[in-house]
């Protein structure tokens, strides 16, 4: 008789446990993951922090928090992780009553892209794992990883022209504070460029002339198709032409940003995370400075080279009707060069814009036309 009591005693009691554990395993327990830093550069590493509290006297005797990781998130320590076909990252968790518990993890990002976290999996049970609950927490902590520009040694820009302040006679309209020379006066000069100190020293109307400056603006179309006709999906090796285009441009965009210029983003091909009839998303004018750089490296690294979203000449076209960019320096980074993009690059060049074709090889080289 003894004994049926001590088994019901045990029961009763097991019972009891899974009861508590379940039932209040989750109350007041609160779980934050973020990342140090929102934007990095592909092969460097961030880390990523996880903090757990348990604000209760029961205690949580396990809790398990899984969520989806992308394969080119690398943890750098397995301690009291676990990680299942590149994609779910597991840790494993006990806390006492009144208790927090910290942890960091290195995370090294081998690619550039878009990783959203926005939610995590909860599990916690009863002390010997027999009943367990699960809950979805929401986290809302992303990684925002920029293609890494090359050394600018590694390719040859294809002309020094976005130098801001770097004389060239070029279309550009001369810059009335850069003063060359004097000449006599001709019908048509402008009252503002006489010269009265000349005028006045030799008798007859003078004017200054002024030097020509490269334009401050440089804009980049970027071409996600491998050639003219394709329009399904791209396979990763048919990519790799872009992905190597892609360094080239933030390489060119920093180049120029460090000069001063400004530097905007045109695509025809998807921006992860937006909404693809966010125009907005997809037209970045020029813009300087540092916060301009990040707005353009940040689309170059949601951008979604499998597919495009129209043809690029058919955007071209819209480019040219709707937007009517003038007085810019255009870069046309593509991978396949054609009679329709020579067409429309004329088209540019007429409207006051200085055009260059930048072809991507698929070896993943480049050179200027």
């Amino acid at each position: 008789m003894n004994i049926l009591w001590l088994i019901g005693a045990i029961l009763l009691l097991a019972v009891l446990q899974t009861f508590l554990f379940c039932f209040f395993g989750f109350k007041r327990v609160k779980y934050h993951r973020a990342f140090d830093r929102r934007c990095v550069y592909e092969g460097e590493s961030v880390v990523m922090r996880e903090v757990i509290s348990n604000r209760k006297i029961l205690p949580v005797p396990w809790l398990r928090v899984e969520a989806r990781m992308d394969s080119n998130l690398r943890f750098g320590s397995m301690e009291n992780l676990e990680v299942t076909g590149d994609l779910h990252h597991a840790s494993l968790f006990s806390l006492g009553g009144y208790s927090q518990i910290r942890r960091s993890h290195y995370v090294q990002c081998l690619e550039r892209g878009y990783y959203p976290l926005a939610s995590v999996s909860l599990t916690t049970g009863d002390l010997f794992g027999l009943w367990s609950v699960s809950k979805s927490e929401q986290v809302d902590s992303s990684l925002i990883v920029y293609p890494a520009p090359l050394d600018p040694s590694e390719m040859e820009i294809p002309s020094r022209k976005w130098q801001g302040d770097v004389v060239l006679h070029r279309w550009i309209q001369p810059d009335p504070y850069l003063v060359n020379g004097i000449r006599a006066y001709t019908y048509g000069d402008s009252p503002r460029d006489v010269h009265w100190a000349a005028t006045a020293r030799t008798g007859e109307l003078q004017v200054k002339t002024h030097d020509y400056t490269a334009s401050p603006k440089l804009l980049c179309l970027f071409n996600v198709q491998r050639d003219e006709t394709q329009w399904g999906v791209q396979t990763k090796e048919a990519q790799k032409p872009m992905e190597y285009g892609l360094r080239q441009l933030s390489t060119l965009a920093h180049e120029a940003v460090s000069m001063g210029l400004e530097v905007g983003l045109y695509t025809n091909g998807y921006l992860t995370g937006y909404d693809e009839k966010d125009q907005d998303a997809y037209v970045m004018l020029p813009e300087a400075g540092q916060m301009g750089l990040d707005r353009l490296l940040e689309r170059l690294a949601r951008l979604d080279l499998s597919h495009s979203r129209i043809s690029f000449h058919s955007y071209m076209d819209w480019i040219i009707s709707h937007e009517q960019p003038t007085g810019m320096d255009i870069v046309l980074f593509s991978a396949y060069d054609s009679d329709r993009l020579r067409e429309r690059m004329r088209t540019l060049e007429q409207m006051g814009n200085s055009v260059t074709l930048w072809p991507m090889t698929r070896e993943g080289g480049s050179h200027a036309a």
